[in-house]
């Protein structure tokens, strides 16, 4: 079975869920993706309830992760008020964010000088 997983009504969705159940019923495997891989039962469970977990997420309003967070953005502003300070010729000793860190290490000043 190979079908799109976007779509664009529920009766759409209902019917890719139908047409998958009744193809793993026969012990078919499905392909949801051109590119992708073939799935057995278990394979489509599991991406199922991830979906069911994305769409939930997203109705929320607010995503999750860890970027998305308010200490993580007000820390990636200060990091980029340290990075302005350190082009600017100001000592500038530690980056609060790990990605920052990593890109602009050769900007932070040796504390022992």
């Amino acid at each position: 079975m190979i079908k799109r997983w976007q779509y664009t009504y529920v009766h759409e969705y209902l019917a890719l869920l139908k047409t998958a159940a009744q193809a793993l019923a026969q012990g078919k495997r499905i392909r949801l993706r051109w590119n992708g891989d073939a799935m057995d039962a278990e394979q489509w469970q599991r991406e199922r309830i991830r979906a069911l977990d994305r769409r939930i997420a997203l109705k929320g309003g607010e995503p999750a992760g860890r970027k998305y967070s308010q200490q993580y953005q007000v820390a990636l502003f200060r990091d980029c008020q340290r990075v302005r300070q350190a082009l600017s010729r100001v000592r500038v000793y530690q980056f609060e964010t790990p990605e920052i860190a990593a890109r602009y290490k050769h900007l932070l000043a040796d504390p022992r000088d």
